[in-house]
């Protein structure tokens, strides 16, 4: 597959991800009593995180004036590589594109209502499809790096 058909399924099935996000934080919020529990530790349940990743207490400016920058500079990263030529796989550019696409939905929550919209209950922690799609595209990152060869 050529990496610009690559980059446009990337786009159309980020775009799908962050669209369903957006609708299961709408719903959330508009269905606020709404919990579905399928057991103690995993289930539906809308939560408003007013900290970072596990709700560690980070002032929200602070949240905000880091992101813009990362998420600007993954584009460069992934522009960067994009024009390199060949050497980009397609995993690798997907990766990038997860990331930046999960990371700019939980933006919008934090520019619109300075919080996080969470939604999903896993053990003792509530995340949102967003989050699913940033770790997503880090794992792919990470398995796609190529390691440069050890000098022995």
């Amino acid at each position: 597959m050529t990496k610009q058909r690559t980059l446009l399924y990337g786009i159309f099935i980020c775009g799908v991800f962050i669209y369903i996000d957006r609708w299961f934080k709408w719903q959330s919020l508009h269905d606020w009593s709404l919990s579905v529990l399928i057991n103690s530790k995993l289930g539906w349940l809308p939560f408003l995180n007013d900290g970072v990743a596990f709700g560690l207490p980070v002032p929200m400016a602070w949240v905000k004036f880091i992101t813009v920058p990362l998420i600007v500079g993954m584009g460069y990263f992934m522009a960067r590589e994009y024009r390199r030529g060949p050497n980009m796989s397609e995993w690798k550019l997907i990766g990038f594109m997860a990331v930046i696409s999960g990371a700019v939905s939980n933006l919008v929550d934090r520019l619109v209502y300075n919080k996080t919209i969470d939604y999903i209950l896993i053990f003792t922690g509530v995340i949102n499809l967003a989050d699913v799609i940033i770790i997503a595209g880090f794992l792919l990152l990470y398995f796609t790096h190529k390691r440069l060869p050890t000098a022995t």
